[in-house]
């Protein structure tokens, strides 16, 4: 059962597409795929860095700052690195 996905389109420097492409290669997957996986990590890692923040700023008294993120984004108790714990709230 394979998860749906929205497409998004990028622009790399010819260089770096290149990398991309032999980075792929030796790993066996498509360039897309490849793709797709290191920016879900790297969104993955950032999301986590947000939440560490937000946690902090509201220890040292920044709560409205933390309660003005969350109002936009929902912060998950006990994230573990899923993507599926990564929602918007719909205003």
């Amino acid at each position: 059962m394979s998860l749906e996905k929205k497409s998004t389109h990028v622009r790399l420097s010819p260089e770096i597409h290149e990398r991309a492409k032999t980075l792929a290669m030796i790993k066996g997957k498509d360039l897309a795929q490849y793709l797709a996986f290191l920016l879900e990590k790297e969104i993955v890692g950032e999301w986590h860095v947000l939440n560490v923040q937000a946690k902090s700023f509201e220890r040292l008294g920044l709560a409205a700052l933390v309660r003005d993120i969350s109002s936009e984004i929902s912060f998950v108790e006990g994230f573990e690195g899923n993507s599926d714990h990564l929602e918007e709230e719909k205003a």
